[in-house]
């Protein structure tokens, strides 16, 4: 009756009724809850800023990393100091020509207005001529100072050696430009009779070319192929490649040296064909 007490079978009906709801109310909150989550999970499609990159293509992994560090100096040049000897007549820009004469690695020469020095940075060994024979590749840098100390950033020499009937036998010799000023080294790749210099600025010809006013700033790349013919060394080919300007103060050259297939398989080293001071 309406109003009356409830009995007890309308009371376990009422209850029976009950539980669905409640349990469909349930269902929703949980729900309402997963979806909320999943919401707040949703990631930004804001752009992700990526850094820029800071070479202009791959390169191939170097010898050091393929194989470890170095060690033996061939039989060949194991009476030869590169660090104490004379790398012959070197011609200054001033047109004076002196004796490149270096002690323990060092050569310096201090004048009025200027003063200028050499360092042995590195001497590799490969073989760069195919004969089965590795050739020792030295490494200068030559810096020079005006009065006021103003340096160029520094040059590198590259003198290439073979031994003929047991005598130190100059093959070739280059210099490269000045950081400074442009034609300064970026890399060099050596890779069985052929290698690659690098060189920051548009060098049509051996030194400084200057590509920009303002001093260690400098645009473009220039890229020289040379290649033993026989006889000595030629340049096969040079490509310029367009690059914005930069600052190439305080650079240091990228040197690879890959091991010659020319050399049985017996005899290459376990490192790159480098000597460290």
């Amino acid at each position: 009756m309406l109003g009356g007490p409830i009995n007890p079978a309308e009371k376990k009906a009422l209850l029976i009724a009950l539980i669905p709801c409640l349990l469909f109310i349930a269902f929703l909150t949980v729900l309402r809850g997963a979806i909320s989550r999943t919401e707040r999970r949703v990631p930004s499609r804001r752009p992700v800023p990526t850094a820029t990159p800071n070479r202009f293509y791959v390169e191939e992994p170097v010898v050091a990393d393929l194989y470890g560090k170095p060690t033996v100096v061939p039989v060949a040049f194991s009476a030869i100091n590169f660090r104490t000897r004379s790398y012959g007549p070197y011609k200054q820009a001033d047109g004076k020509s002196i004796d490149l004469h270096l002690e323990d690695g060092e050569y310096r020469l201090v004048e009025r207005d200027y003063s200028t020095w050499f360092s042995l940075k590195d001497l590799y060994y490969a073989d760069v001529t195919g004969d089965g024979n590795e050739e020792a590749i030295a490494m200068l840098s030559h810096v020079s100072c005006d009065a006021v100390g103003s340096c160029d950033g520094g040059t590198y020499l590259f003198y290439i050696y073979g031994v003929r009937n047991g005598k130190l036998r100059t093959l070739w010799q280059y210099e490269t430009g000045a950081n400074a000023y442009g034609c300064g080294l970026k890399s060099l790749t050596v890779n069985g009779k052929q290698f690659v210099l690098e060189l920051f600025g548009r060098c049509p010809k051996e030194g400084t070319n200057r590509s920009t006013e303002e001093k260690f700033i400098v645009q473009d790349l220039t890229f020289m192929l040379f290649e033993f013919d026989g006889r000595r060394f030629v340049r096969h080919s040079i490509e310029f490649v367009p690059t914005a300007a930069r600052s190439v103060r305080n650079y240091t050259p990228n040197v690879q040296i890959y091991p010659s297939p020319s050399l049985p398989q017996n005899e290459l080293k376990k490192g790159p064909t480098t000597v460290a001071f």
